[in-house]
């Protein structure tokens, strides 16, 4: 009964946070990959109008089916699309908190932490992305191990890798790049048949996993007339970026395999949690490969996962690791870390155990984050402040210190969510939102055209929910320059300084009337029709006549 009351307790205390994130820290759409891919396939699924073809996002079924459920029950809104992904980020808490004990006074809470209040947890928790879906997949994918050598209950093995391969198939279909974690599977497999143990679960589950994708690839097969197309639909969907480092000089690589991922996980917050959690591989020493223990289990699988990232390829034709400039890819490391790192934070609570261990990275990466200019140095310093204030206590004032100590820490490792939530009440997401919403709709009967940047574009389409026939349009601006004046149709323009960042649109790409009235010029054919945010954002009705308006924006 205890036991339960701890889970409900932590489940309760979980969906506040979630939904105050959600309410008070919504920072909306990046616009391209979430709208235009995964939220408009679920949306086309609701419809009735899905289909397989060359859109690779078409194909990550793990995202696009639980958010088509949610806007099938709720609608197609934010909030019905963000619903899965807090669900999918309290699970992955829970499965986080019963993994390390289940007990509010053991490391299970310090697991929850480090992974919950990791910025990136929070952030990605309302995103129609499908990162922490694959974040919980990975996770899942180690408890069926786990269980199976630490947990397992009298009973043949087959049913840990029946589990193993489900987890494993819906990963993919949510994303590819679960595949960065085989290879550590491949690694306790060989050691397994080194040692001669649990054999029968690795022929279950490779069967299993056998069979599971080629009843996948069939359904493939049978909706397009290849086995591979969905590998094909993602080179078709493939551009050159600054993460095409089989087209890039060498030294791009170079830098993504040495140092570049590491100043990744600094800049964004991750490393402090993975350090700790790699930390343990140095604590445990010669116990590591023998797998022996809980904590040789989890410290393994981190520094094997850790390793994979760092240098498997995600391309068959050359060696292209995961691209290095977004931590969202690697997402899935902060559920093992968390986990590996969790039985040691406590240990330091309790008994000042791994003090120099903890301290030494962790002041090390203040000063480095500091040097480089990184925001969150201030953070990660709080992290090395609080531990050092306990370390040092003497041990009279042990109890208090603990106490001032643990609660600074918190605060150090909740302060980024906090930045992270003031800076999108900035951005006015919301604020854009309800001033399309309260002039156009997806059932109105006057013909209008909205024109913006191409991230604005993408959000009115949405809101008008992907409609194949509709009288309100979104177009960016060079679709406007190529299309023809269209008869009894209301013309706008939408500006909105946030949105036209987020588009990558520079101020000489914008159209000569939009600068125009930037720059305050008089008598030009626009009337305001609704501002947001102090002039931020801004609607305005063209009110030349229809002929007209082209040459306005694209004077040739």
């Amino acid at each position: 009964m205890k036991s339960l009351l701890s889970y409900l307790g932590l489940s309760a205390l979980l969906s506040l946070l979630l939904l105050g994130h959600y309410f008070f820290g919504y920072y909306g759409h990046y616009g391209y990959d979430d709208v235009m891919g995964y939220m408009y396939q679920a949306a086309q699924l609701v419809q009735g109008q899905f289909h397989l073809g060359d859109d690779h996002y078409a194909y990550r079924w793990g995202t696009i089916f639980p958010t088509a459920l949610s806007y099938a029950l709720f609608g197609i809104n934010d909030f019905a699309g963000a619903l899965p992904a807090m669900l999918i980020t309290g699970a992955t808490a829970l499965l986080i908190f019963w993994s390390l004990g289940g007990r509010w006074k053991g490391a299970g809470i310090w697991g929850v932490l480090l992974f919950f209040f990791n910025e990136w947890s929070l952030f990605y928790s309302d995103k129609v992305m499908p990162d922490i879906l694959v974040a919980l997949g990975t996770l899942g994918l180690f408890l069926c191990l786990w269980r199976l050598r630490f947990r397992r209950q009298a009973g043949p093995s087959w049913p840990y890798a029946l589990s193993f391969s489900l987890i494993l198939l819906y990963s993919f279909w949510a994303k590819e790049t679960i595949i960065l974690s085989l290879p550590v599977f491949f690694v306790f497999f060989l050691l397994d048949l080194y040692r001669r143990q649990y054999l029968a679960f690795w022929t279950w589950a490779i069967g299993f996993s056998i069979l599971f994708f080629a009843l996948y690839f069939g359904v493939i097969y049978g909706q397009t007339g290849s086995f591979l197309y969905r590998f094909k639909a993602i080179e078709l969907g493939s551009y050159f970026n600054p993460c095409s480092y089989d087209q890039l000089p060498i030294s791009h690589l170079l830098e993504r395999i040495s140092y570049g991922l590491g100043l990744l996980f600094l800049r964004s917050g991750l490393l402090p949690v993975l350090g700790m959690g790699l930390g343990s591989l140095f604590f445990l020493k010669g116990r590591l490969w023998k797998i022996d223990s809980e904590s040789a289990f989890w410290s393994l699988s981190l520094g094997l996962s850790v390793f994979s990232a760092y240098f498997m390829t995600i391309s068959y034709k050359a060696y292209v690791p995961m691209c290095g400039t977004d931590v969202r890819h690697f997402l899935y490391l902060a559920p093992l870390a968390a986990i590996a790192a969790a039985p040691y934070l406590q240990a330091f609570w309790q008994r000042k155990q791994y003090a120099f261990g903890l301290l030494l990275p962790l002041w090390f990466w203040t000063g480095l984050a500091y040097w480089l200019d990184y925001g969150n140095a201030l953070s990660i310093g709080g992290w090395a402040l609080a531990l050092s204030l306990f370390a040092l206590s003497p041990q009279r004032l042990m109890v208090g210190a603990r106490a001032l100590s643990i609660s600074l820490f918190i605060l150090a490792l909740a302060y980024p969510t906090y930045q992270s939530m003031q800076y999108a009440q900035t951005q006015g997401y919301i604020e854009q939102r309800e001033l399309i919403l309260r002039h156009f709709s997806p059932d109105q009967q006057q013909a209008a055209i909205v024109i913006s940047n191409p991230v604005q574009r993408n959000f009115g389409e949405y809101y008008m929910q992907f409609p194949p026939q509709s009288q309100v349009l979104f177009w960016d601006y060079q679709q406007a320059a190529q299309e023809q004046p269209q008869p009894n149709t209301r013309y706008y323009l939408l500006l909105n300084g946030f949105s036209r960042y987020q588009s990558n649109t520079s101020w000489e790409e914008l159209p000569p009337l939009v600068q125009a009235y930037y720059q305050d010029q008089k008598q030009l054919p626009l009337k305001l029709i609704d501002s947001q945010k102090e002039g931020a954002i801004l609607l305005l009705e063209i009110t030349a006549p229809a002929a007209a308006w082209p040459q306005l924006l694209f004077p040739q």
